[in-house]
């Protein structure tokens, strides 16, 4: 049972519904919203009091994070490129906007809800450090302008205690750092020019006039010059020679830097006395010549490569060894001076190796024994021990022979037209008067005339038997043997027994066959 107190209570709705019923259409609508609607909104959304639908879902009335985005492009675009503040903030997928911007609280309620003493700078594309920390948010987030809106160029803000005045662009933190103004973080190694030795303790100013960094010359010419002992002689290049430890210590190796190194004389030798001209503009020539032409006491016939022979100790103390070469020079030739084989231009003037080519005139054989002297002669001498070897020749000395002295045989120098026949030497020792020819070796040797070895058998096939072992060579042997040294004769018997034949020729020529040489009575047998 309703009780009488609660009546209003419970017919306010229905006198609601019963004003409302009596409206038109659409403004029933509007009255409805306004009725069920649980505050007014921030002034910045005001505009859409009236479209629910904006920031509703419908028909589930609720807020969603995307029609937010739709509305705020820039904050949209920060959560996707992960950028500014609310780029920066952690599970953005998991948070509502809604979370931290409350609505309906009235028109002069602060949806963003930024508390300046609390706001944690990281969460932004700016971290405060240093003397970034003291500074007030209005120095840099100015008045009527959003805090996205400020710049992070350093010009912007320290445009009036930039001392550069613009020449070295707006990247200020290349050098300097949010400790201060007035200590620099930048680093001259970095540059194209670091600084090293005495260059360390040089003043900015000193090199860098009026504040000029972007132009400055990095040549050591553009603020040594007046420092230049060399009066610009050696050129502009002081690097080279020098380094920025001290001046007067030159860091210049000719040794290590060059394909020359000062070695002798030429390391007191003076700069200027090879370099004419600037050293790194013009390449000095390194032949000797170029330097010591009216020097050479050669005149040129020896070439351009002095250093083959001279060392730079001295002009007169030579290093050639010519056991280098393929003719090196011992004992005699040792003492003999370079121009009596080198006439002309040594290293294009090829020299013949041949001891003929300097000996010519020397040669008693007058080149009837070639030109291979060495084979017989040493450098020792022409006559010192020669050691010619007669068993090369066509007449190896055995015997008798090997004793004999060459001059025995060799009446004159020309040494060919030696005979090799034995009776051009033993003519007056041939008993048989060349009766058996002139190849005296067929039965002779060098041993003695006495020991010969003819074996009358294996050298004619009529071998020696009997009395006929017993008969001397001429008995057979009457006329003179041919060329070769053979003889006419027939082996038949009747060729020698012709005068001693009692059968008169009756039984023909061969007597052997009832004969031996034992003697003509011997019969081989009997006639029956």
């Amino acid at each position: 049972m309703v009780t009488t107190a609660r009546l209003p209570t419970l017919f306010l709705p229905f006198l609601i519904w019963t004003a409302l019923a009596l409206l038109p259409a659409p403004a029933t609508a509007n009255a409805l919203k306004s009725l069920v609607m649980p505050g007014e909104l921030v002034s910045g959304h005001a505009k859409y009091e009236q479209q629910c639908q904006k920031c509703h879902d419908q028909p589930a009335q609720t807020v969603s994070n995307a029609l937010c985005l739709a509305c705020h492009k820039e904050q949209a675009e920060d959560v996707e490129t992960g950028k500014g503040f609310h780029g920066h903030l952690k599970n953005m997928e998991d948070r509502k906007c809604k979370g931290c911007h409350s609505e309906h609280k009235g028109r002069r309620f602060d949806i963003m809800g930024l508390d300046k003493e609390t706001f944690d700078h990281r969460n932004t594309d700016f971290l405060l450090k240093g003397e970034h920390l003291k500074v007030e948010c209005s120095r840099c987030h100015l008045d009527k302008k959003k805090y996205r809106e400020a710049s992070h160029q350093c010009a912007v803000c320290h445009k009036d205690d930039e001392p550069h005045e613009g020449r070295l662009g707006d990247k200020c933190t290349d050098c300097h750092s949010e400790a201060g103004w007035r200590e620099p973080k930048f680093d001259h190694a970095k540059t194209r020019f670091p600084l090293t030795a005495s260059h360390k303790d040089v003043a900015c100013g000193n090199c860098h006039a009026d504040r000029r960094f972007k132009e400055t010359a990095r040549n050591c010419y553009a603020c040594h010059e007046i420092n230049d002992i060399h009066a610009g002689h050696m050129g502009q290049q002081c690097d080279k020679c020098h380094e920025t430890t001290k001046w007067t210590r030159p860091k210049f190796d000719h040794r290590r830097d060059t394909r020359f190194p000062l070695t002798g004389k030429h390391d007191k030798a003076s700069c200027e006395s090879c370099h004419k001209a600037d050293p790194f503009e013009d390449k000095q020539a390194m032949a000797c010549v170029s330097c010591h032409e009216k020097d050479d006491e050669h005149k040129g016939r020896r070439g351009n490569r002095c250093e083959a022979c001279h060392t730079p100790q001295s002009w007169a103390k030579t290093t050639f060894d010519h056991a280098a070469t393929r003719f090196p020079l011992r004992n005699s030739h040792s003492t003999v001076a370079c121009g009596s084989c080198h006439k002309g231009a040594m290293y294009e003037d090829k020299l013949s190796l041949n001891c003929v080519s300097c000996h010519k005139k020397n040669d008693p054989h007058k080149n009837e024994e070639g030109d291979a002297c060495e084979k017989c002669h040493s450098d020792r001498g022409w006559r010192v021990g020669v050691a010619f070897s007669h068993d090369l020749t066509r007449f190896p000395l055995t015997g008798l022979h090997a004793i004999t002295p060459c001059a025995e045989c060799h009446l004159t120098a020309s040494f060919r037209d030696a005979e090799t026949q034995c009776v051009s030497c033993h003519r007056k020792d041939d008993p048989h008067g060349e009766a058996l020819g002139r190849n005296c070796e067929r039965c002779h040797t060098p041993n003695g005339w006495r020991l010969w070895n003819f074996d009358h058998g294996k050298e004619t096939g009529f071998p020696l038997e009997g009395k006929h072992e017993k008969r001397v060579c001429t008995g057979c042997h009457k006329g003179p043997a041919s060329a070769d040294g053979r003889f006419a004769l027939s082996s038949d018997c009747f060729s020698c027994h012709e005068k001693d034949e009692p059968h008169r020729g009756a039984y023909g020529r061969e007597c052997g066959r009832c004969h031996t040489p034992q003697g003509f009575n011997q019969l081989k047998q009997r006639l029956r």
